[in-house]
């Protein structure tokens, strides 16, 4: 029953043909390709969007209470031209911190001061490429051992702090890593350190590979590492010519860090994403909580990186290009991205009060004073009886009774302007809950835009037929 909405704390669009331009306060966020078979190279854009990691920390820790969540990626539709044909959007988690900026597009001169195709925070600061991310054994050359996919190899690197030396043997099986080893003879290594090997490390210890790809990152467990099929790394650093660098895969296989969403001419062309695994790999991480199944995996959150699938971007064949454009979070509409996480915290228990067994049924909001601040959270009240209860001689009316809707019931809510559903009916996030004085369901305020009014619309089960009551449960949402 319950959804709360995150708006990014950064977003920006990043462009090939324009490298150093940043778009940090445009209105726009978009993804394309101008290829129009004028110039062999693409013309490529991409689109990265952050949200706050301790606000996230913040609804997980505080409201969800350690319950299962799930979270979606939502971004609004300003435009949309060639996608008329089965393609992917594909959204991958960032790796390697990036600055906003002040820029808009075609500025004039470009704005430089924050993220763009070349730069992670100004022009000439860190390069994308020179950060890369994990690395797969796959994407590396192993010298020494014959088969390039079976070698061992050995070498000292230093701890995480830069102290101590060890010993570190690698072994590679089939293009992975089967096992990493510290030697044990180094008292200064314990269970729970961090070995964290970059590209120069590998390279020292003779891997030959992209030295611009870094770091791969290892917890010590009891001085020896195994990487079986639980463990698989598969991590990938952007073009070496820049535009962002991301991860495809995970250390556990069992999470799932790609996400897509396939378009067609006659589809909605609104993004929502699944991105739970993400997030909650985001959040362990942030926590330092470990487990069965996540003792490797360590992602820290600098947000989603939005692309089309590599066969689009970089098509060179085909004069039309999908273009698609949604609505950053400095639009002046309605529409900014957000972060959707929505979780079950349903409590039933009617006490005395009596089912609700007719399909005539009246229900009024016993605690909606119609206006509401933006930070605010409320929780809505139902009065739910007999439109047309059964006549009785009885010393107090019948309709002073309360009632309850079944433990299916749910509720949504509409902007009434443009009648945009905002929360949708969900079985499971959406559900009322209810307690011995009425049925009830709280709504987190700061997921609505401010200055506007909405609309609560209920929806119940009696006696096999499905009921949507809405009945004018309006209220406003204001800035404190």
């Amino acid at each position: 029953m319950a959804v709360y909405k995150l708006f990014p704390l950064q977003d920006a669009s990043i462009y090939s043909f324009y490298p150093y331009m940043n778009t940090g306060i445009d209105a726009i966020i978009e993804a394309g390709n101008l290829n129009v078979n004028i110039n062999p190279v693409p013309q490529v854009f991409r689109y990265l969007v952050e949200f706050d990691q301790s606000e996230i920390n913040s609804v997980v820790d505080t409201l969800i209470g350690g319950a299962q969540f799930s979270s979606s990626l939502r971004c609004f539709v300003a435009n949309a031209q060639g996608v008329d044909f089965n393609t992917n959007l594909e959204i991958y988690p960032i790796s390697g911190s990036w600055n906003n900026g002040t820029g808009t597009y075609l500025d004039s001169p470009f704005t430089t001061n924050g993220v763009s195709w070349k730069d992670r925070e100004y022009s000439g600061s860190g390069a994308w490429d020179s950060i890369g991310s994990l690395i797969t054994g796959n994407n590396l050359s192993f010298t020494g051992g014959g088969d390039p996919a079976d070698a061992t190899n050995s070498g000292n690197i230093t701890d995480d702090a830069g102290q101590s030396t060890a010993n570190v043997t690698i072994v590679a099986n089939g293009g992975n890593f089967t096992s990493i080893t510290v030697n044990s003879s180094d008292a200064t290594w314990d269970s729970g350190d961090t070995v964290t090997l970059l590209a120069s490390d590998l390279i020292s210890l003779g891997f030959s590979g992209n030295p611009d790809l870094s770091p791969l990152i290892i917890n010590i467990e009891a001085n020896n590492i195994n990487y079986g099929e639980d463990y698989v790394t598969s991590f990938y650093s952007g073009s070496n010519t820049g535009g962002g660098n991301w991860y495809t895969g995970s250390l556990d296989s069992s999470l799932n860090i790609y996400v897509s969403q396939s378009f067609t001419l006659r589809s909605q062309k609104d993004l929502n994403v699944n991105v739970t695994d993400i997030v909650q790999t985001w959040y362990s991480s942030s926590k330092n909580v470990t487990g069965a199944g996540t003792t490797f995996t360590t992602m820290s959150n600098d947000g989603f990186i939005v692309k089309w699938e590599d066969a689009i971007e970089f098509n060179t064949a085909d004069a039309v290009q999908p273009i698609i454009q949604f609505y950053s979070v400095d639009t002046n509409t309605i529409y900014p991205p957000n972060l959707e996480i929505k979780w079950d915290d349903q409590e039933f228990q009617t006490g005395n009060l009596p089912p609700i067994e007719t399909a005539d049924l009246y229900i009024a909001l016993d605690s909606n004073p119609g206006v509401f601040y933006s930070e605010s959270i409320n929780r809505f009240r139902l009065n739910v009886r007999p439109d047309f209860p059964t006549r009785t001689f009885l010393t107090s009316s019948i309709d002073t009774q309360n009632h309850y809707l079944n433990s299916s019931s749910m509720y949504s809510v509409k902007d009434l302007d443009t009648n945009e559903t905002l929360i949708e009916f969900n079985p499971i996030f959406t559900k009322i809950s209810c307690d011995s004085q009425s049925n009830y369901f709280d709504i987190y305020m700061n997921g609505l835009q401010p200055e506007r009014y909405y609309k609560i619309l209920i929806q119940t089960t009696v006696n096999g037929s499905t009921i949507v009551k809405d009945d004018n449960y309006y209220f406003k949402v204001i800035n404190r």
